[in-house]
């Protein structure tokens, strides 16, 4: 599908008064948006599962998306069982706001990832996780 026709497709959507959940993948993770309360949830997945690692990982990485102004709010999808980055809307929503969003979460997520797979853990170890070396009296 060409970027016009996803954007109209988008437009669409929200013009017939966003009548159910819509999802697409953004490479290899679903972006959804989804009525909820008075506005619309969107939500990109970062990785599936419970797995305390990498979640503890990820979180460990969450402080760079504070620094940088990320909107993304991390979560757990449990309908998906997933972590991901969410960001909520009052409605009425513009389809240009969903796009930004869209763009915005997929750049955070790329962040977060890249700089968890920089960072060498042994999570095999019994050790409390610890990132920051702070030992705890």
């Amino acid at each position: 599908m060409a970027f016009s026709e996803f954007t109209q497709a988008f437009a669409a959507w929200c013009d017939e008064g966003y009548p159910a959940s819509l999802e697409c993948w953004v490479d290899d993770a679903p972006f959804q948006v989804s009525p909820h309360g008075a506005g619309l949830r969107c939500s990109l997945e970062i990785c599936q599962g419970w797995d305390l690692a990498r979640i503890a990982v990820l979180l460990g990485e969450a402080g760079a998306g504070l620094a940088c102004g990320c909107r993304g709010a991390l979560a757990f999808d449990p309908q998906a069982h997933a972590l991901v980055l969410v960001e909520w809307f009052p409605l009425p929503v513009q389809a240009s706001q969903i796009l930004t969003s869209l763009e915005n979460l997929a750049n955070q997520r790329a962040a977060m990832l890249s700089l968890a797979s920089a960072r060498p853990f042994d999570f095999t170890d019994s050790t409390p996780f610890n990132p920051k070396g702070i030992d705890a009296r």
